[in-house]
């Protein structure tokens, strides 16, 4: 069992824990997104200090100590949980993805152009959740590991190290093609994106 957020961190409520709003699309109830894991992280570890819980992770080596009642990230398994029917099908009819040719560049820039929706601007999943499959990648605990396949069955810690994390649920400019059964991939801890948050 574990408790996560129904929906992506907006902008505003990244900007009253940590000061600033990093996004490249701001403004109203916009996932917060340009963020790297790292930034993920601390901002786990300052909600906690803020609402009186203690913080999970141990910086500057980004350990993460489950005994803690504090905020973190999901685990690639409580990911997929958490994304019910999404990561198991085609994209979600009320995903906030991109279009299913990419080689129409306009289509693409317009997408780029407009950005994520609002958060909950679809309808939820089983488990009452938005946004699980599109609108802005989300970081995951894990370290990515290209050959392991996660199950229910199998987590919840994945690699005990790695180069890149886990990124799980596509973005509003992913591609709506063959590929998209999760959405999973991976990006440097360090890296940010105008498409994960």
């Amino acid at each position: 069992e574990f408790l996560i957020s129904p929906t992506e961190i907006t902008g505003a409520e990244y900007r009253a824990v940590m000061g600033s709003d990093p996004s490249v699309y701001s403004g109203g109830n916009l996932p917060v997104e340009n963020v790297s894991w790292w930034d993920a992280i601390r901002y786990c570890n300052a909600r906690s200090v803020r609402e009186g819980l203690e913080p999970v992770y141990e910086l500057p080596s980004g350990r993460c100590n489950r005994r803690r009642n504090g905020y973190r990230l999901p685990t690639e398994a409580e990911w997929l949980l958490a994304s019910g029917d999404d990561a198991k099908s085609e994209p979600a009819r009320n995903a906030v993805l991109g279009v299913r040719d990419t080689k129409d560049l306009p289509a693409l820039m317009e997408i780029v152009k407009r950005g994520p929706s609002p958060v909950a601007s679809r309808e939820p999943n089983q488990w009452g959740l938005y946004d699980m499959a599109g609108n802005v990648w989300g970081w995951c605990e894990d370290w990515f590991d290209s050959v392991i396949s996660y199950s229910l069955a199998h987590n919840p810690e994945g690699p005990s190290r790695g180069i890149a994390r886990v990124v799980r649920g596509g973005s509003f400019a992913s591609s709506i093609s063959g590929w998209t059964k999760g959405y999973r991939t991976s990006m440097e801890p360090e890296r940010r994106s105008r498409y994960t948050g």
